[in-house]
C-alpha cells in the first residue's frame, strides 16, 4: 500500500510540475502558453492521474515480489535493473511513428499507458479505448497484488527455511 501511494504521489507530483508552470509563471510568450494549455488541459491530467493508479499498483506488487523473494538489498537490486529495462522498452517502442492504440495494444501493459496518453495528449483518445486500458491495467493490478500476497504468504521466502 505504502509502495502504490509513493508511485502515486510520485507520478501525481510529476503531472503537476508539467501543468502548474504554465498556469502561474508570467514570462512565457503567449503564443506557447496557449498552445501548452490547449494541450495541457485539466480534463488530460485526471485522465493520465486515473491511468497512473493501476500502473503504479501494478509496479509496486511486482517491486514487492521482488523484494520479498530477495535475500538481501544487494540480491534486490540486481533483480530490479532487469525490471528497469523491462519498463522502458515497450515504452519507449510507443513513441515509435505509426504505432497505435487499437483493440489488441490496449490490453498490453505499458504500451498500452504509453499509446493511450499519446491519444490522450493528441486529443484523440476514444473512450473504449481508455476503459479497456483501464480494465486491463486493473486486471494485471489485481493479478500482481496475488502475486505479491504468494510471495508473502510462504513461510520460506520470509524465514528463508
Amino acid at each position: 500500500m505504502v509502495v502504490s501511494l509513493a508511485g502515486m504521489v510520485s507520478g501525481l507530483i510529476s503531472v503537476i510540475g508539467i501543468s502548474v508552470p504554465f498556469y502561474f509563471i508570467g514570462n512565457i510568450p503567449d503564443q506557447i502558453k496557449s498552445t501548452v494549455l490547449e494541450i495541457i488541459s485539466p480534463f488530460i491530467i485526471v485522465s493520465v492521474i486515473i491511468l497512473m493508479i493501476p500502473i503504479a499498483i501494478f509496479f509496486a506488487s511486482m517491486l514487492l515480489s521482488i523484494s520479498f523473494y530477495a535475500r538481501s538489498f544487494k540480491e534486490a537490486q540486481s533483480l530490479m535493473g532487469p525490471l528497469n529495462i523491462i519498463i522502458i522498452v515497450p515504452l519507449m517502442l510507443t513513441l515509435g511513428p505509426g504505432i497505435e492504440i487499437d483493440h489488441i495494444t490496449a490490453l498490453i501493459p505499458l504500451i498500452n499507458v504509453g499509446l493511450l496518453t499519446k491519444e490522450i495528449l493528441a486529443g484523440s483518445a476514444q473512450p473504449i479505448y481508455f476503459i479497456e486500458t483501464l480494465s486491463s491495467l486493473l486486471f494485471f493490478a489485481a493479478i500482481g497484488i496475488r502475486f505479491s500476497v504468494y510471495w508473502f504468504n510462504k513461510e520460506n521466502t520470509i524465514f528463508r527455511v
